[in-house]
């Protein structure tokens, strides 16, 4: 799952958490966190800490990975380039 916005992780938390029929309180509990922080990350709070939404990751056995977004290639540009060394 592509995540860029805030929203997307409250999205992604809250299909996963349900996806495993768990509630809140269950998934607070298996990550060490409070329902109430839970609720928040799952509305798309941004005053959690990052700490907490890696600890309701690890809760619900995600693991984030970082990747470099793709540079948009301009063909036109290189075209333009390549036109001007001849």
């Amino acid at each position: 799952m592509r995540i860029a916005t805030v929203e997307d992780i409250a999205d992604a938390v809250r299909s996963s958490r349900q996806e495993r029929g768990w509630t809140q309180a269950q998934l607070a509990e298996r990550s060490g966190v409070s329902r109430d922080l839970v609720n928040r990350l799952e509305r798309g709070s941004r005053r959690v800490e990052i700490a907490k939404v890696l600890d309701v990751l690890a809760g619900l056995d995600l693991t984030p990975t970082l990747t470099h977004r793709p540079v948009p290639v301009d063909l036109a540009v290189i075209v333009r380039d390549h036109g001007a060394g001849q």
